[in-house]
């Protein structure tokens, strides 16, 4: 192929910074345009819909970094640490990036997920509630905290996370 003088400032941009934050090998950091990011969050009051994980892609896999307590994810029995090898009979490595990962589990509402340790899980999206925040021990010396809305009740929610950060003591938090 040869150029043809033209170029989409928004494409290049957003393959410049996916191409940047890949080069980093930082597992929980990975770029999401503006538009993506709104198909990717909706949120009202803790109501969601979908399966209720939170995945990267690592290397031709996806990694489950968390799973929502009683989402769809957690109930078919997927947790933190597995890796999905394919969905829907689709190898991982065969996405083009983590966006269109997204917007295929955007656009499908079943699932079947092979995982690496030769499982094989069923998962449909369906309604379910977030947690306020969501804190796990990664390693000795890391913790994930994840803060995703404020309400009435954050004041307590807050005394819950200084419990949790005051007897962890991680010096790095993600």
């Amino acid at each position: 192929t040869s150029f043809d003088g033209t170029f989409n400032q928004s494409q290049l941009l957003s393959s410049a910074l996916t191409n940047l934050l890949t080069s980093l090998h930082d597992p929980y950091s990975y770029y999401v345009s503006k538009t993506d990011y709104q198909k990717i969050i909706r949120q009202d009051n803790g109501q969601n819909f979908g399966l209720g994980l939170v995945y990267r892609p690592d290397n031709g896999l996806i990694t489950i970094i968390d799973v929502y307590p009683n989402s769809p994810a957690e109930k078919a029995g997927l947790k933190a640490g597995q890796q999905i090898v394919s969905i829907n009979s689709r190898l991982v490595s065969q996405f083009a990036s983590p966006v269109e990962i997204t917007n295929f589990f955007q656009d499908n509402n079943t699932f079947t997920l092979n995982l690496n340790d030769n499982q094989q899980i069923s998962v449909s999206k369906s309604e379910y509630i977030s947690p306020i925040f969501l804190y796990r021990k990664i390693t000795n010396q890391t913790a994930y905290l994840k803060i995703s809305r404020f309400t009435g009740n954050f004041t307590q929610e807050l005394s819950t996370i200084t419990r949790n950060l005051n007897t962890d003591k991680p010096r790095k938090l993600v």
